[in-house]
């Protein structure tokens, strides 16, 4: 095992999680989406990013991480009850900013961070259909 893979493993989660946003934050901006706001919280909870795509509608980003090539990527719930909750942060986000007659959407984008610098990523667009579930359920 390397250094850098050691210093990874060894980061507390609240720091990999600040840093998994941050490399969100850059993917998405990669591909044309503006970032509205990151970490945002209300009363049913937090999404880790809102993003505004290119042609304009919304998407409520979860972002999840995990640290080392051994642990591998953190299991991410698409079920139900994750839609629901991910649905009542958009209705508290659409509540609180002045956002009309726009698409939305959810996508997860999970992180494997194997050094300081890099990361895999997995991302699913569009990722709560009807009756999808990873199988978890117990993760939000």
């Amino acid at each position: 095992m390397s250094k850098k893979q050691k210093k990874v493993e060894k980061m507390d989660a609240g720091e990999l999680q600040e840093r998994a946003v941050e490399a969100a934050a850059s993917y998405y901006s990669r591909f044309g989406y503006e970032v509205l706001d990151r970490n945002w919280e209300c009363p049913a909870g937090a999404i880790g990013l809102v993003v505004r795509d290119p042609i304009g509608g919304l998407t409520f980003v979860e972002v999840v991480s995990s640290a080392g090539v051994e642990r591998g990527f953190k299991e991410e719930c698409r079920c139900a009850a994750a839609r629901a909750r991910l649905e009542k942060i958009a209705g508290y986000y659409l509540i609180q900013h002045d956002e009309v007659d726009i698409p939305i959407g959810f996508d997860v984008l999970s992180l494997l961070v194997v050094t300081h610098d890099r990361a895999l990523v997995k991302h699913w667009r569009g990722a709560f259909r009807e009756g999808e579930c990873s199988g978890c359920c117990g993760y939000f």
